[in-house]
């Protein structure tokens, strides 16, 4: 059954975890001026000038799809991946400000989402390449792979953040010789991660609250 009409096209999906909604990202629909100049014979392509943003939105499968069906939960930046909290009331997107190349390697932050709402506040301000992002089961952290520093070439490390008070921990062990690649949650307080060291592919696992893995 098809589910959406997304005119530019369904880049990515998530079914609400608690109702019949499914959240999904889609690049801004060309506008009505756009379209008449393009009939018209200005269909220019200018190099990345003119990328519309990829925005996030929200459809009730229990309604009928209209014009707030789907809701449009962002505008105005580019969203390159999301996940739900366990409830469904808050979403962890990793936003740009803009739809580009670059951006989507070393300026996506970490925002959070209140999908009710629909306010928005920056949770991390880290310092280039993002990974992956799970929330705790209980809602109260993300867990969340990132570089150690901006000059980064790629994700290496892992770390956890307080959704209330922002306050973040690296739980990498210190001087760490590899790269972290994902993260998950095994309960409230553990975190399960896999990692490149050396050779070697490993599974670890560490306190929330830090110490030895």
């Amino acid at each position: 059954v098809q589910v959406t009409h997304c005119k530019s096209g369904v880049i990515s999906y998530r079914l609400h975890p608690t109702e019949n909604k499914i959240a999904f990202t889609a690049v801004k629909p060309k506008s009505a001026k756009e379209k008449k100049l393009e009939e018209k014979g200005y269909g220019f392509i200018f190099y990345e000038e003119n990328l519309r943003h990829r925005n996030l939105y929200l459809l009730d499968l229990d309604k009928e799809t209209g014009e707030n069906n789907p809701k449009q939960l962002t505008e105005g930046q580019t969203v390159w991946s999301f996940v739900f909290s366990r409830d469904g009331k808050q979403v962890a997107a990793q936003i740009s400000p803009e739809n580009l190349v670059d951006h989507m390697y070393m300026f996506k932050r970490i925002f959070l989402l209140d999908v009710e709402s629909g306010n928005i506040k920056k949770l991390v301000d880290n310092p280039g390449k993002l990974g992956n992002m799970a929330f705790s089961p209980d809602g109260t952290k993300l867990a969340y792979t990132g570089a150690l520093e901006r000059k980064d070439h790629a994700v290496s490390q892992v770390f956890v953040v307080d959704i209330k008070s922002g306050e973040q921990k690296n739980l990498t062990p210190p001087d760490f010789r590899g790269h972290v690649s994902r993260v998950y949650w095994k309960n409230d307080k553990t975190i399960m991660y896999v990692s490149g060291e050396g050779v070697w592919p490993k599974l670890s696992q560490v306190a929330a609250k830090g110490g030895e893995r």
